[in-house]
């Protein structure tokens, strides 16, 4: 330990740096430096930041950590993805960023719109963050346009009874909830 106000020369801090170097602390004293930090112990127990010194923080911080000045923004993420990411969180993305249009694409109609990619089957490819796959269209262009319209017309007239009835109910017990 030094006196009070005396500084330690570089080589001797770099000699305790490199004593300590890989050291790991016991859970025992682990838990023992937090108890000795908590509550009234703490340094800034009872103390609160002055309205002048949060206005300095505040002015000291502003504009650095918003969109693309954040460290931790888009492709610099710790847990960024990139296409690897899964059907909800892509379709999230495409959204925040997309423009929605106020007509369909495809037909130009003024209907509930939803994101339609623009491969007619599941394509890895065109499964992507590139916007330029994606269009908003309404419901009955987004089916006709991956063929889930063509697909359902091509079974038995009996099959899409059964198919719409099971739609419909299921549609009126989630309203229901």
């Amino acid at each position: 330990m030094t006196a009070k106000g005396q500084h330690l020369s570089k080589e001797t801090r770099d000699k305790i740096r490199q004593a300590n170097l890989g050291k790991k602390l016991s859970p025992e004293t682990r838990e023992k430096m937090s108890i000795s930090r908590t509550g009234e112990k703490h340094p800034f127990y009872g103390k609160h930041h002055s309205e002048k010194s949060i206005e300095k923080m505040r002015i000291s911080r502003k504009g650095k950590c918003i969109g693309e000045n954040n460290p931790n923004f888009g492709e610099k993420a710790w847990n960024w993805k990139g296409d690897k990411v899964g059907y909800y969180a892509l379709h999230d993305w495409v959204t925040k960023y997309l423009p929605k249009p106020g007509l369909c694409s495809i037909c130009s109609e003024k209907k509930k719109l939803e994101l339609c990619n623009i491969s007619p089957t599941y394509n890895p490819e065109t499964y992507t963050r590139d916007l330029g796959n994606w269009l908003w269209s309404c419901q009955l262009c987004h089916v006709k346009s991956d063929g889930r319209l063509a697909r359902f017309n091509s079974f038995p007239h009996e099959k899409r009874v059964e198919m719409a009835k099971k739609a419909w109910v299921t549609k009126k017990l989630k309203n229901e909830q």
